[in-house]
């Protein structure tokens, strides 16, 4: 499967810069500026030359994860493709959108699959280009009780707003047909399918850039096609491999 070809980007990375409240969001056929949820301010020139003014000194990995997650998703959209805020399986050759906001277990279900030999296409950040779901960086970051559970992760102290573990992924194939969505819930073990008409809502509030700008509304009506699926388990770490397993087992049979 080939990838969408990316540009080359010109990124200029200044160090030690706080955090503006006050300055404003702004999209323009010149160009995008915000600040960042994790501290400092993010400025894009199209087409493709990025500013990026992070707090403190973080590690060149901690720059690209997560402090140039909001420079991908905007170039992306700028490009044409769509940016959700969603991790991806890979299963059966196929990709499967884990969607959620914060606290949702998203990146501690996938450490889980990974643990478990199931291919990461990505963590947080979601590229959808001509129907594929694209390759995100080879790592996901974990709070401290999941990662603690998982192991293998390496501590990189309060990056952005918060601690962080990370876990190293393995390598997976630049793009992956997309197969459909999960919504994960916490309650009782089930799977269920998603009606149509609750689909399109779910999934475009996962855009990340929502409130800036968006692409065709035909996009996001293919998207809403795809099978959706509600996940719900308990919300206990110790039962959370029989939970992802009956998971893996009903994605396998839509794909």
């Amino acid at each position: 499967m080939v990838a969408p070809e990316w540009p080359a980007v010109e990124l200029d990375v200044r160090y030690d810069c706080r955090s503006d409240a006050a300055c404003p969001s702004d999209w323009t056929p010149e160009g995008m500026q915000v600040s960042l949820p994790a501290g400092g301010q993010l400025r894009i020139d199209w087409p493709h030359r990025v500013e990026l003014s992070v707090p403190d000194s973080p590690e060149a990995e901690c720059v690209v994860q997560p402090f140039l997650t909001t420079a991908a998703a905007s170039i992306a959209l700028h490009g044409g493709h769509q940016p959700l805020h969603a991790g991806a399986l890979g299963i059966d050759g196929a990709a499967w959108a884990i969607l959620g906001d914060k606290e949702a277990g998203k990146s501690s279900t996938l450490a889980l699959a990974a643990r478990m030999g199931v291919p990461v296409i990505t963590d947080d950040l979601l590229v959808v280009a001509d129907g594929l779901a694209l390759a995100g960086p080879r790592c996901l970051d974990l709070r401290e009780e999941p990662a603690a559970f998982i192991g293998g992760t390496k501590p990189l102290g309060m990056v952005g707003l918060r601690e962080r573990w990370r876990l190293y992924l393995d390598p997976c194939p630049p793009a992956t047909p997309l197969a459909g969505f999960v919504v994960p819930t916490w309650g009782t073990d089930a799977v269920e399918l998603l009606a149509p008409v609750t689909r399109l809502e779910t999934i475009f509030e996962s855009s990340s850039l929502q409130g800036i700008t968006m692409n065709d509304p035909g996009e996001y009506l293919w998207l809403a096609s795809l099978p959706t699926v509600e996940w719900s388990r308990p919300r206990d770490l110790s039962s959370a491999s029989r939970s992802l397993e009956l998971l893996l087992a009903a994605l396998a049979r839509q794909t």
